[in-house]
Formats: C-alpha cells, sequence, structure tokens
C-alpha cells in the first residue's frame, strides 16, 4: 500500500494454548459471574519460523449484583517473556473497551498492565423474561503499555472528565486523556 513502509516477508510459525473460564450471566454487561482469558504463545526456528519469542496474556473480571445494580472488577496484562515481537503479535490498547480518551490501538508495545472498575445503575426492566434491561454506568480505568513502539508521547496525561450543564434541557458529559484538541479560541490554551 502506499505510504506503509516496506516491510520483509518473514515466516511465523508458533504453538499456542489457550484457556478460557466464564460463568458471566451476560456477554455485554455482566450482573455476575467471573471470567478469565489467557494464551501463551511460543514461536521459534524449531517449529518451522523465522521468529523467536515467547508472550504471555491474560485477563480477569469478576461481577457481581449490588442492591440491583451491577459492580464489576477486571485486572490483565501481557508479558513478552523472549524475542522480539512481530507486528502480529505487537499489543494494541485503546478504544471504547479499554481506554475510552484513545483511539483504538493507539498505544502499542511489548507489554501492559490493565485494572478497571465499573458501576452500572439499572435504569429499567426491558423484558425482564428475555434478561434485557438498560443500564448508565460510570467506569474507572489505570493501565500502563510497556516496551512502547507508537509514536504516542510517553506522558499523555491529564486525564479529564466533566459534566456541563447550560439549562434543564442541556447538557454534556466529556471524558479526555492528554491534551484537547483545540476547539478554536483562546480559551483552550488554558488546559
Amino acid at each position: 500500500f502506499p505510504g506503509l513502509p516496506e516491510q520483509e516477508t518473514e515466516v511465523d510459525a508458533s504453538i499456542q494454548g489457550r484457556f478460557i473460564f466464564d460463568t458471566r450471566d451476560s456477554v455485554g454487561l455482566p450482573t455476575r459471574g467471573a471470567f478469565f482469558n489467557g494464551r501463551w504463545v511460543r514461536s521459534g526456528a524449531a517449529l518451522g519460523g523465522e521468529q523467536d519469542y515467547e508472550l504471555l496474556e491474560a485477563v480477569y473480571g469478576q461481577a457481581f449484583s449490588f442492591r440491583g445494580d451491577s459492580l464489576s472488577f477486571i485486572i490483565g496484562g501481557a508479558e513478552t517473556l523472549s524475542g522480539q515481537l512481530p507486528i502480529t503479535q505487537q499489543i494494541q490498547i485503546g478504544g471504547i473497551r479499554t481506554f475510552p480518551g484513545l483511539k483504538p490501538g493507539e498505544l502499542r508495545g511489548t507489554s501492559y498492565r490493565f485494572a478497571s472498575t465499573r458501576y452500572s445503575w439499572l435504569l429499567r426492566e426491558l423484558q425482564p423474561l428475555l434478561g434485557q434491561a438498560l443500564y448508565a454506568g460510570v467506569s474507572l480505568q489505570a493501565g500502563r503499555v510497556g516496551g512502547r513502539i507508537d509514536e504516542s508521547p510517553e506522558d499523555i496525561g491529564p486525564f479529564l472528565l466533566s459534566l456541563g450543564l447550560i439549562d434543564k434541557n442541556s447538557w454534556e458529559l466529556q471524558f479526555t486523556v492528554g491534551r484537547p484538541v483545540d476547539e478554536g479560541s483562546i480559551l483552550d490554551e488554558l488546559h
């Protein structure tokens, strides 16, 4: 593709192990249950490839029903145990599920640590027999990417969360990580 750097073709042959444990009552917004997903990847010349690396990644989540609402905790991480990861195995962090203030895959590296908690208020049961309901929630997330290979600056703060009320019928909730994009006035220079 024009504009992309030239890459030499290399053969990557690996053995992978994965373990998944899931007792959640819902994938999208669980109100109870646990989830574990772990994977181990080993690549080497003995397997017929040109790459030599080892990667371990795991995530654990637990959801609880709390006063009719939902409370969940998630921890996860990945570590390159040996070698250099090829582009196809590099860790990508960012986006609505990992960091809403970043574009999907904006941070790239060879390892990461991640922790999150979410509280979701039950607003209304839509179809109780089918388990459908409407929730509103808040989430707090923290993480770090190691062995960074992306072009983003190392210091991406600050974290901003704001709720603005203009009148009874107009409000805006905003969340950003890093310096906000200029919006066209010198007021932007205050932040």
